[in-house]
């Protein structure tokens, strides 16, 4: 046998080593590649790292928003309607809420005293007047009696005293008289005073409207200053809701974008779901310094009786006048999450960690979300920016941005 033949050849064994390392690493490189090419296409069911967005309700009029600015409901015609006079309350006939016209009576004061002065200025004036008609009397008798003897005097028939006595007596009538004329006028005086007196008693409201607040109640006291520490300067305070309007504190920077009559809508905290039309009615001409705003004035063009002064209200500004349809809420999706395939629009739903496609019927666009008029419902999640490869019943997960 020959030995030499079983020796090894190392450059025969190097060379296969190498050629071996090769194949194995073009099949890793391969199974990559096919593996990538699988995933892209989902016949691995891999997981897909995706982001998401929701279905919203979006309104038009958002839109033609220039900006937006926040303040208070205001009534132009607002009142604490007080007692001319000071006393104890005997009646009050309102309370919060009350609906009340002009002149109606809001409560009346104790009027005990008014009403005694009123009685003896009447008595008074009874008496003055029965007075006034004797004294009539009399002076017609010391007027006949007089120009009897003034005509037998000048006939020289009478003494000259008789004369003069029955002068006297003439003028004593007249000026009787005139006192007692001016003692009724005193009495009337007097009786009218005491009718403003009664009358003060009662209160009434100045205004049709609706009573906001009740300060007081029967038994208090009431004042027009309200000095006294038991007493109450108002009774009740009142509003006309027919005057409400919004004051919004705006600031200068965007000042310049508002006009007189420009379009708004408004939107109370306390109905957030309702959308009320108005108009700018001024511009104060002052800057709150400490805010760097102007307090513009809105008027209401809707009515709504629920809506009461000083609640918060958001205004939106708008460019332009508003269209009906354009206060109706629609419903939208991100134009990211469509997809065009055919003439035909689809989305991935996320659904159970998966992302089933749906076509969907679409609408107008607005800005960057597009009208969604079939196929989704509100709130439903969706797909954003589909990734490539993404295949109906895909497994997802969804990552926060």
């Amino acid at each position: 046998m020959d030995l030499n033949r079983l020796k090894i050849d190392k450059k025969k064994l190097n060379q296969n080593g190498r050629n071996r390392k090769k194949i194995i690493t073009a099949l890793i490189i391969l199974s990559v590649i096919f593996l990538m090419i699988a995933n892209q296409k989902g016949l691995l069911g891999l997981t897909k790292k995706v982001k998401e967005t929701s279905v919203s309700l979006l309104y038009p009029y958002q839109t033609i928003t220039v900006f937006n600015a926040s303040g208070y409901v205001t009534a132009g015609k607002k009142a604490s309607v007080s007692s001319k006079i000071t006393g104890k309350i005997k009646a009050l006939y309102v309370e919060e809420g009350s609906r009340v016209k002009k002149n109606q009576i809001l409560a009346v004061l104790e009027d005990d005293e008014p009403k005694t002065l009123k009685k003896q200025a009447e008595a008074q004036i009874e008496i003055t007047k029965k007075n006034i008609d004797v004294a009539k009397e009399d002076l017609k008798e010391a007027e006949r009696q007089y120009l009897r003897n003034k005509n037998l005097y000048e006939k020289g028939l009478i003494p000259k005293s008789n004369y003069d006595l029955s002068e006297t007596n003439f003028k004593k009538a007249l000026a009787t008289l005139d006192s007692l004329k001016a003692h009724l006028k005193l009495n009337e005086s007097i009786l009218e005073g005491t009718m403003v007196s009664i009358d003060n008693t009662i209160i009434k409201a100045p205004f049709d409207g609706v009573i906001l607040t009740k300060n007081a109640d029967v038994g208090d006291i009431v004042t027009p200053i309200g000095s006294a520490v038991t007493a109450k300067a108002s009774v009740v305070d009142m509003a006309d809701l027919t005057t409400l309007y919004v004051e919004a504190d705006v600031s200068e920077a965007y000042i310049e974008k508002v006009k007189l009559n420009q379009p708004v809508i408004i939107r109370l905290d306390a109905f957030p779901e309702n959308f009320y039309k108005g108009k700018v009615h001024s511009i104060i001409p002052t800057v709150d310094r400490t805010k760097a705003s102007v307090t513009i004035k809105i008027n209401f063009i809707d009515k709504d009786d629920r809506v009461l002064p000083d609640m918060s209200a958001k205004v939106s500004f708008l460019s332009r006048e508003l269209k009906k349809e354009e206060l109706n809420p629609v419903m939208v999706v991100n134009k990211k999450a469509i997809m065009k395939e055919a003439n035909k629009s689809y989305v991935y739903i996320i659904k159970d960690s998966k992302a089933l496609k749906k076509e969907i019927a679409t609408g107008r666009e607005f800005e960057e979300n597009t009208e969604v008029i079939s196929g989704l419902q509100y709130g439903e999640k969706v797909v954003l920016n589909p990734p490539k490869g993404l295949k109906d019943g895909s497994k997802i997960k969804v990552i926060e941005e």
